[in-house]
């Protein structure tokens, strides 16, 4: 019992991690027009809105300079 609460705590964590990872990679190559998931509220939900602020950050500087 204890080893499925580990890997459903494990999956939980690393999934999202994951997601933003994939995000940053997207963003990283010009990809500005996907977003985040930010539907948690935890330090993860955080990472995600901090990634959406870097993101439009990038985005509006990079139109500015058109």
């Amino acid at each position: 019992m204890r080893i499925l609460a580990s890997a459903l705590i494990a999956r939980g964590i690393a999934r999202p991690v994951r997601s933003l990872a994939a995000f940053a990679r997207r963003m990283a190559a010009g990809d500005y027009g996907t977003v985040p998931p930010t539907s948690r509220d935890d330090e993860i939900g955080d990472l995600a809105s901090a990634f959406r602020a870097m993101q439009e950050g990038i985005a509006s500087r990079g139109a500015a300079d058109l």
